[in-house]
């Protein structure tokens, strides 16, 4: 069995990935130990705004500010990536640079006086899992490319494609030309 990836590494599916949660897709690696893992989709847009999930909420209610989709699992559950811990504090250090949750109030109150960056805060709903030894096996039957971790990505914006081919491109050598095959060769 494989090692334990470290916590920021970002996943690229491979071009054989035909699950349609993941097809194409880029995820953080937030958390992964001998429990399982946890991380968030990168590059898969969603109609959702914060207020239409939290409409309640003294901060965040009313602010149009879009989520993206995280994953298939846990889909009532809202979660954010950012880059501002001096100022929503509370979060799990992902990498020195990147954060995830945190005081939900201290972030509505710094986007209400600050506005919204794509490049500090970014917001999901649900989030990817695996269980224990699953990404493990995933890996090792091919299905994920691993890229060093990085806090870049999570606020990339572009389409999917773009963001996916981009990630492959980064890991090196090995993987550059695969963001140009089809995800099933009988494509051909």
């Amino acid at each position: 069995m494989s090692a334990h990836l470290p916590a920021g590494t970002i996943l690229a599916a491979s071009p054989e990935m035909l699950d349609p949660n993941f097809m194409h897709s880029v995820v953080q690696l937030c958390e992964h130990d001998e429990h399982g893992a946890f991380g968030l989709l990168l590059n898969r847009s969603s109609d959702m705004t914060v207020d239409q999930l939290v409409p309640d909420h003294p901060q965040l209610g009313g602010m149009g500010l879009t989520v993206q989709e995280g994953g298939p699992v846990g889909r009532d559950r809202l979660q954010f990536l950012h880059r501002i811990p001096s100022i929503v504090p509370g979060g799990i250090q992902v990498i020195e640079t990147l954060h995830m949750g945190g005081e939900l109030d201290e972030l509505g109150a710094h986007l209400r006086k600050n506005g919204t960056s794509p490049h500090e805060v970014r917001m999901f709903l649900g989030y990817s899992g695996w269980g224990t030894g699953q990404l493990e096996s995933e890996m090792e039957q091919g299905a994920w490319l691993a890229a060093p971790p990085d806090d870049h990505w999570a606020f990339e914006t572009g389409s999917r494609e773009s963001l996916w081919r981009a990630v492959l491109r980064e890991i090196g050598p090995g993987a550059e030309g695969l963001g140009h095959l089809p995800p099933d060769v009988s494509w051909n």
